[in-house]
């Protein structure tokens, strides 16, 4: 999803990155993009941006993105039918039953303007994992991205095509126990499910708030960060169950009203947790 360079840029293309992206434009096929990238600077400057600039890799990068698109954007029934009972929210749930609907107020938002959305992984069982079968992950996942892509796009469009450009996800693993599953498994996961995923939707995450992590997840996580992009790495912060520690650090990234209640928050609309607005928590 990102580059190795030490600074990426994030937001409106930069008078600078236009040049480089009129040259990468020139080199596409539109009739190889369905999905309307390469005529929108602000999506298309995404390949480039994560691969520090080099239209050579970033061509190869877009190529490979349009073939695994085309494989996982159509998403069985059976893992939409999964996602909507172990994962979805249950205001999510009505939205995507009715795609008139902004989705813009699900969201959160960051100090920076972001969107944000929360999932408490530590929901999820052992049981939940094997029925999806690791192999749906990357499906189920660049299934649901395509709406955040689409949100992304709103958002980014009312705000005048200014700010960020990028998601905020935090992920709550309280109450997580798959270690004896998870931990035998994750090279193997990590390498085929998340490279599909920073493929396919190229510089899309800001920042990833881990907390309440288990000590089993904070030992694997070198693991799992090997198969993650360098700088969306840099953008990854993995804490463990201190809660008055937790709270502190969310608190500077989001605002009261924008966090929820039972994470030092103050958004409290119909439970501690939110769980029509969080992932996994109904």
């Amino acid at each position: 999803m990102d580059s190795d360079t030490e600074e990426i840029e994030d937001g409106p293309v930069s008078e600078k990155e236009m040049k480089i992206l009129e040259q990468f434009r020139a080199k596409l096929d539109y009739q190889g993009d369905p999905y309307g990238i390469i005529k929108c600077d602000w999506k298309l400057v995404r390949y480039l941006r994560a691969r520090s600039m080099d239209v050579k890799k970033a061509e190869l990068l877009f190529h490979k993105s349009m073939k695994q698109r085309a494989h996982y954007l159509e998403c069985p029934e059976e893992i939409q039918k999964w996602f909507f009972t172990h994962v979805s929210s249950s205001h999510f749930t009505q939205l995507l039953s009715d795609l008139t609907q902004s989705r813009l107020p699900w969201y959160f938002r960051d100090k920076e303007n972001r969107l944000a959305y929360f999932i408490r992984l530590g929901r999820l069982t052992k049981g939940n994992v094997r029925e999806l079968g690791y192999k749906n992950m990357a499906h189920m996942m660049v299934w649901t991205g395509k709406f955040l892509e689409q949100d992304l796009e709103t958002h980014f469009i009312e705000n005048e095509c200014t700010g960020s450009m990028k998601v905020h996800i935090v992920v709550d693993l309280d109450g997580f126990d798959m270690s004896s599953l998870a931990l035998k498994d994750l090279p193997t996961v990590a390498r085929s499910q998340l490279s599909v995923i920073f493929d396919i939707f190229p510089e899309t995450v800001g920042f990833i708030t881990i907390i309440n992590a288990p000590p089993f997840i904070v030992t694997a996580w070198p693991v799992v960060a090997m198969f993650v992009p360098r700088n969306t790495r840099k953008r990854i912060t993995v804490s463990g169950t201190n809660v008055t520690e937790n709270a502190t650090k969310l608190l500077e990234m989001f605002t009261p009203l924008n966090l929820p209640l039972a994470l030092g928050g103050a958004c409290n609309t119909d439970g501690p947790y939110c769980p029509s607005r969080v992932f996994c928590s109904s």
